[in-house]
């Protein structure tokens, strides 16, 4: 029987070069490390930030759009009610035999005799 032996993976050319700039100290190492991460996840950190704005935005904006959807629909109740109270208004107020009534009892009106109308032509 024979084994083999699988070599070693080299390390990416990346942690290599860094290894070498930082001398192979542990604290550089650790530093150059944070540096990366840092870099890699910044851009991420930003990006979410800016999604969670739009997100409070958008639900503001729905907020906002649905107060005035309710007070149209409020405004629109309104004025079907008054709409209704005028033509009623109305109607009782094109009855002749009502504005007669009205003439004689609150205005004092009477009916004009024979002679006092006066036809022109």
């Amino acid at each position: 029987m024979t084994t083999t032996v699988l070599p070693r993976p080299a390390p990416s050319q990346t942690l290599a070069a860094r290894r070498a700039a930082a001398g192979d100290h542990p604290r550089r190492l650790l530093r150059a490390m944070r540096g990366r991460v840092v870099r890699r996840t910044l851009p991420l950190g930003i990006v979410l930030l800016a999604l969670m704005l739009v997100h409070v935005w958008v639900a503001h904006q729905v907020e906002d759009v649905g107060k005035q959807l309710w007070n149209a629909h409020n405004l629109q109740a309104r004025l079907e009610q008054t709409r209704a109270e005028l033509i009623v208004e109305r109607e009782t107020y094109s009855d002749h035999t009502r504005i007669g009534q009205y003439a004689r009892e609150k205005l004092g009106l009477v009916e004009p005799r024979q002679n006092q109308i006066v036809t022109v032509r």
